[in-house]
């Protein structure tokens, strides 16, 4: 958590099972494995149903993919609906976008 910048304004952000989201960034979270992310450049969003109905989003910038955990449908199809909102251009796979698309909807204060 040491190198994660500005760590408290996580404070005030939206939130995904375990990951943390603002505006410019995430602190993407599954299992154990914990990492900052940009929420900028997002061009692939990707969710997938595991054991037990666990869901599992893959989000895949220009670099990368990588992973989060999720608590359910809602929870995702609201993410989606965020990152919609920031690029439009976005490709969502398994999933459709519901609400405003503001950090309101992932429980931002």
């Amino acid at each position: 958590l040491k190198s994660i910048r500005n760590i408290e304004e996580y404070e005030k952000g939206g939130v995904i099972d375990r990951s943390w989201i603002l505006n410019d960034r995430m602190i993407a979270c599954i299992g154990l494995d914990m990492h900052e992310e940009s929420t900028m450049d997002i061009q692939v969003m990707k969710v997938e149903e595991g054991k037990h109905g666990k869901l599992t989003i893959y989000l895949t910038n220009k670099e990368k993919t990588f992973s989060l955990s999720c608590r359910d449908k809602g929870e995702a199809r609201r993410f989606a609906g965020y990152l919609q909102k920031r690029n439009s251009n976005i490709k969502l796979e398994n999933i459709q976008p519901e609400g405003n698309g503001t950090l309101q909807d992932l429980g931002a204060l």
